[in-house]
Parts: C-alpha cells; sequence; structure tokens
C-alpha cells in the first residue's frame, strides 16, 4: 500500500489491481477510458475530466470530497495518469475474452479459496466437477436459469451488474438461489474485493469456452433469411440472441415449461438445447 501526502495529512493509495475494491475499479477504469479516449483538442481543464479526477481521489485514497475538490485540475490530472501507469493497463481486467486473463482455473493449477466471506456470510463460488475421463465439469451444480441470468448480465455491462451477478452465481452452502434474496443479497456488494469480482469473471469465461466446446450448435444459433441480391436464396445470419431468449426456445416457449427448465441443471439444460440447436439448423438447409 503506498501513500499520498495532502497538506500533511497521508492517504492511502492502492499499489496494484488486487487491492482494489469493485467501486474503486469502476471508478479508475472510467478515469482510463476518459484519458484514453479524448479528442486531442479537449482542454485538460474540461469539466468532465475535473469531475473524474475528483471522484478518482475520493474513492481510490479515501480522501473527502471538499478537499479533493480544492486540489489543482492539473495536478489530479497527473496523479491520474501515474497511477494508472503503476498500476498497469486496465485491459488486464477487461470482459472481453479476447483480451481477457486466460489462467487456467479449471485445472487446480490457479490457487484460489473456493468461498469468499461478506457481512457475515461464507459464499461459495460455483463448484467444478469432473467427468468420468477425469475434465472439469465448471459450474455443474448451477441451474439453467442461474447461468442464463447472469451470462445475460455480464454480456449487458460485466461491471455495472457485477454485484448482481455475484449474488446470483455466489450463495451458501446449500441455499437455492432466489430472485429476491439474490437481489437484497447484490445491493451490499458494491464494494466487493476486485479478487473475488475477476475470479468470477474469469470462471464465467472458462466455463463458456468450455461449453462452446461440448455443445457448439447452442453458440451459432441462426435462421432463414431472404438474400437482398438474390431474392429467394436462403442465407444463414447469426441473431443476437440472449440466453434467456435460449431458454424460451428450450422450452418451446410454453408457459408450463418456462420453470421447469429454468430449474434444470445445468449440462442437461445444454445437451437439450443442443439438440434443439440441431434440428433448428437442419430444418434451415
Amino acid at each position: 500500500m503506498l501513500h499520498i501526502v495532502i497538506n500533511k495529512q497521508r492517504y492511502p493509495l492502492p499499489a496494484s489491481w488486487q487491492e482494489l475494491d469493485l467501486q474503486q475499479a469502476r471508478c479508475l477504469i472510467r478515469c482510463s477510458q476518459l484519458l484514453n479516449t479524448s479528442h486531442p483538442d479537449r482542454s485538460d481543464n474540461c469539466p468532465e475530466k475535473d469531475k473524474v479526477t475528483i471522484s478518482l481521489l475520493v474513492e481510490l485514497c479515501r480522501i473527502p470530497r471538499h478537499i479533493a475538490s480544492h486540489t489543482q485540475p492539473q495536478e489530479r490530472l497527473i496523479f491520474a495518469r501515474r497511477i494508472l501507469y503503476k498500476l498497469g493497463n486496465p485491459a488486464g481486467y477487461t470482459t472481453d475474452q479476447n483480451q481477457a486473463d486466460h489462467t487456467d482455473i479449471l485445472s487446480g493449477q490457479t490457487a484460489h479459496p473456493p468461498r469468499f466471506h461478506w457481512h457475515g456470510e461464507w459464499l461459495r463460488y460455483p463448484e467444478t466437477d469432473r467427468d468420468i475421463n477425469g475434465e472439469p465439469m465448471p459450474m455443474y451444480r448451477i441451474t439453467a436459469g442461474e447461468f442464463c441470468e447472469a451470462t445475460d448480465l455480464y454480456l449487458a455491462g460485466a461491471w455495472d451488474y457485477a454485484p448482481l451477478i455475484t449474488a446470483i452465481l455466489c450463495r451458501p452452502a446449500g441455499e437455492r438461489y432466489d430472485e429476491q434474496r439474490a437481489r437484497h443479497r447484490a445491493e451490499t456488494m458494491q464494494r466487493l474485493p476486485l479478487t473475488v469480482i475477476r475470479h468470477l469473471f474469469r470462471l464465467l469465461n472458462q466455463t463458456h469456452r468450455y461449453l462452446q466446446q461440448m455443445f457448439p450448435c447452442c453458440y451459432t444459433l441462426s435462421r432463414l433469411a431472404s438474400g437482398t441480391k438474390q431474392p429467394g436464396r436462403k442465407l444463414k445470419c447469426t441473431l443476437p440472441t440472449t440466453w434467456n431468449d435460449m431458454l424460451f426456445e428450450a422450452a418451446g416457449y410454453l408457459p408450463s415449461e418456462i420453470t421447469t427448465t429454468r430449474e434444470m441443471p445445468l449440462y442437461p439444460f445444454m445437451q437439450l438445447l443442443h439438440a434443439k440447436c440441431k434440428r433448428q439448423a437442419r430444418v434451415s438447409r
């Protein structure tokens, strides 16, 4: 832990991403995006940069806002650029699978506790089991509904929905998923350690990579469309389908089946969805 001194008062300054909580990480990422995407002609004294750099001092160093707002704008910008340089590129904590850390947490080579303590509760990460060939089966105990809901939130805005994603996937041992309880728990998770969020995001990404290998048709949903240059010609085009949409597809859009499908274990659900996708692909040819 480093320190910053203002008016002879020392304030703590995180020295690595691992020392940040979720709220601090969000603030730092916003600052990085603003400084990296600013128009070259935009003044360093613009109100937007003022607001973000003040928030950076408040969130990152716990400096009272009235003190942070009286610091020099140019000095705040220098501080922001130096702390970003010190901590490294936030892309290391991206949700983009092309840039994400591909550490193989499924192999057991990366030590990480199976649970974490938060607000008086021990919350467990989704478990990884082994199949009959000894291959890892990530998140094998969660239901289809939990998986689809968490994935859709992740794709819609992982950093914004990180508390709710965590509350959906991480619960005390033996506790069944309950939407209202998850939302209530998520309200307390704005200050989760970034290490918790990052581990869960890696696990979710690696689960999708594993499932994509096992059930490729689920990741290439397509439908027939009419060609524009050759009328009547059938073309295959990928749709921006959400995972909840695919759950409804697996349930046949029947209200009586949707609840049952939501409560299916993840892997039987993927087998069902894969079979339906394969049948749809054959019909589309």
